[in-house]
Formats: structure tokens, sequence, C-alpha cells
């Protein structure tokens, strides 16, 4: 159902009340939903093994906690259907709204905690709840913080976790989520500006199984990162550190301890000032 731009929470809330069973959700670029839809998912698909709700723009932190405010709710133009459709049967295209102004109101903590009041404990229907879920991509959903990531992402067998363009994390995000994600084997934490060596270190301390790491654009990221990754000999297979402040030196010592690595993208380094990428197979 990705790049469904017609795609509104009220037809995403039928759909997930009709087939709990649903094992795999894509709703990448369903730009219109937000975290209504977002709850019902954590309340009726518990057997989703692969959830995706990449550039869906809306989501928030309350989304993620298992909660949402009418205030932050998705508003359309007159030409959209939003809030029309009765019944998942109903469902057709609905051609984009190009005069739709994407919102950029982001939730406060007294927002928050006033929906937490609202819903209560037995109204509240956290991401992880979908204890079977193994590939969750967030990646440009670019409202979403530490208030939510730190307790939302636990999931006892992820191994594939996209985070790019979250920029709004820190290290305190990653370091939850390498205590509670054991299993992980692909990060992305592309453009996530704020992150550094600290988190990346627990990262690769707590998460022993990751052979591909995405962490291109955080210009935090130095040499400490690349001498983690040789102490705690992580077997990588790919790497990107494009557009970090490394070095030559450091990446250089890392292809001869690490024999396991097939690529490593370095483009805009301190190594690499120009696009150029290793293929060391």
């Amino acid at each position: 159902m990705s790049y469904c731009s017609g795609l509104s929470n009220q037809v995403v809330v039928s759909m997930c009340q009709r087939l709990t069973n649903l094992q795999q959700l894509d709703l990448s670029s369903c730009y219109r939903i937000d975290d209504v839809s977002l709850r019902e998912i954590s309340k009726c698909l518990i057997s989703l093994t692969k959830l995706s709700v990449a550039w869906c723009k809306h989501i928030t932190d309350m989304g993620l906690i298992g909660v949402y405010h009418e205030g932050f709710a998705h508003t359309c133009a007159k030409e959209c259907r939003c809030g029309r459709e009765k019944d998942f049967a109903y469902f057709e295209y609905t051609p984009p709204v190009k005069d739709i102004a994407p919102r950029v109101v982001i939730p406060t903590v007294g927002d928050i905690n006033a929906a937490l009041q609202h819903f209560g404990a037995e109204g509240r229907f956290p991401l992880w709840r979908m204890n079977k879920l193994r590939s969750l991509d967030l990646s440009v959903c670019g409202k979403i913080s530490d208030a939510s990531v730190i307790d939302a992402i636990d999931f006892p067998e992820l191994t594939e976790l996209n985070l790019a363009m979250c920029s709004r994390l820190t290290d305190k995000s990653v370091i939850a989520i390498a205590s509670h994600n054991s299993l992980l084997e692909k990060v992305n934490l592309s453009q996530c500006h704020q992150i550094t060596d600290q988190s990346v270190a627990a990262l690769l301390a707590g998460c022993r199984r990751i052979v591909h790491l995405n962490i291109s654009g955080c210009p935090l990221i130095t040499d400490l990162t690349i001498d983690c990754i040789i102490k705690h000999r992580i077997h990588l297979k790919s790497l990107d550190v494009s557009m970090c402040n490394i070095s030559l030196e450091a990446l250089e010592r890392l292809e001869q301890l690490s024999p396991s690595l097939q690529t490593i993208h370095k483009r805009y380094t301190a190594a690499a000032s120009t696009t150029q990428d290793a293929f060391l197979i």
C-alpha cells in the first residue's frame, strides 16, 4: 500500500480491525496518515513481522507511545476525501491534492501528557505491543524524538531498523535501542545529526550481530567508532560512513583488521574529499 497518497486514517483503522492476522504492512509515503493510524496498528496487528511508515511525516511521539491528540491530527483541503471513507470496501485511489501544505507542529511534553491522561493506561497501545516485529522502518518521520523512541522501540526479534533522517534523535535513543534490541543485524541511522561515537559504541557492544550499518551524514562520528568496530570484532559486511569525520588512517586500519567487510561507503569523509567507495570483495 506504499505511495497510496489518498489513504486516510479511516481506511487504515478499518483495515486493521478486519485484517488482524496481517504479518507485513508497508504504508511508506502514505503522507495523510498520522498517530491515529499508528495507534490502531499497534492495537490490532500484534502479529506483524514487518512494518514501514517511512515518509509518514505526520507521525509524532504520540503515535509511538500509543495515543493521539485531535489537535495534531492531519487536516486536508476541501478536495481531500479523508474522513469520508466509512468502510474499507469504499476505498479507492484518490489523486493527491497539490495545495495541501504539510503541518510541522510538534507536540510538546505537555501535549503528550494530556493525551496519556485522556486515554489512560487501558487506552494506550504503544509500538512495542507488536513483539513479533522483525523489521521496522520509521525513516523520515522527523517529528519523533527521544521522548518516545527510548521506550517504544523494544522488540525481542527485531533484526532491521531504519531511522534515517530522524534528526531529533540523540544518543539517548540509540543507547536505549542497543539495550532493548540485541538481535539487530541491519541498522540505518543516516543523517541523525545528533548521534555521537558514544551511542554507536553502545550499539556495537549491545548488538553483536550487526552486519550492515549506515551512519552516513552524522558529522559527530569520528575515528573512535572505527576503533570500536575493531575492538568488538564486529563482523560487518557493509559500512557507510559518508560525510562523517573519519580519517583515512582509521579506514585503512579497519580494512586490514576486518576480513568480513565487503563494502565501505566513505564519500565526503576526511578520508575522501570526493565521491569514493571501496569494494573489498
